[in-house]
C-alpha cells in the first residue's frame, strides 16, 4: 500500500502532496488492493481492530517519507522505470526504478521506496564451486563473506545521485 500511494502521490499537483493528501489515500488503496487479491484479507484476519491498526501503522510510516523529503518541491523526472542491462560477464539485470529525479543542475537521482526490514542474520561464507570450502582453495582465497545489502524501510528511503549521461 505504501509503494502505491507514494506512486499516486506524484500525480497530485505539487502543492497537493500533503501528509494528509498521503494519509487519505491509504484506505482506497487498502480496499484496490483487496478487490485485487481478496487473500490479502487474511492479513487482518477479519479483524476490524487488525485492520484499523495495519491501516494506521501505514499511515505513520508514509508521514515518516516526509521527514525525508517534501513532495512538493519534487517533480520527478520519470516513475515505475524499467531498466535493463547485461553485464560484461553476460550476467543480465532487469528491476523498475520507483522514481527518477533530476535536479535543476541535471544530477539523477534514483528512488527505491524499500519498506524492508534491515537484514539482521549474518550472510553465509561464500562456498568454491569446485570443493565447497570457505576457505583459500584452487588457488583462490574467499575472503569473508560479501556484505549483504542494506535494506532500509521507507523512514529512510534509498537514493543515491549519479551524474546524467549524454542520453538522458
Amino acid at each position: 500500500m505504501i509503494h502505491s500511494v507514494l506512486e499516486k502521490l506524484f500525480d497530485l499537483p505539487a502543492p497537493g502532496r500533503t501528509v494528509t493528501a498521503a494519509a487519505e489515500m491509504v484506505e482506497p488503496e487498502w480496499t484496490a488492493a483487496l478487490a485485487g487479491d481478496a487473500e490479502l484479507a487474511a492479513l487482518v484476519d477479519g479483524d476490524a481492530a487488525g485492520l484499523v491498526g495495519l491501516l494506521e501503522s501505514t499511515r505513520e510510516l508514509l508521514a515518516s517519507y516526509f521527514t525525508l523529503e517534501d513532495p512538493r518541491r519534487l517533480e520527478p523526472a520519470e516513475r515505475e522505470v524499467l531498466v535493463e542491462t547485461t553485464l560484461p560477464n553476460g550476467i543480465r539485470l532487469k528491476g523498475f526504478i520507483d522514481r527518477l529525479d533530476r535536479s535543476p543542475a541535471g544530477d539523477l537521482r534514483v528512488v527505491d521506496y524499500n519498506q524492508a526490514r534491515p537484514r539482521t542474520r549474518p550472510k553465509k561464507a561464500r562456498r568454491c564451486s569446485s570443493c565447497g570450502s570457505t576457505r583459500s582453495c584452487c588457488g583462490v582465497d574467499r575472503g569473508p563473506p560479501a556484505a549483504a545489502p542494506a535494506l532500509l524501510p521507507v523512514a529512510t528511503a534509498r537514493s543515491s545521485t549519479t551524474p546524467p549521461t549524454s542520453a538522458t
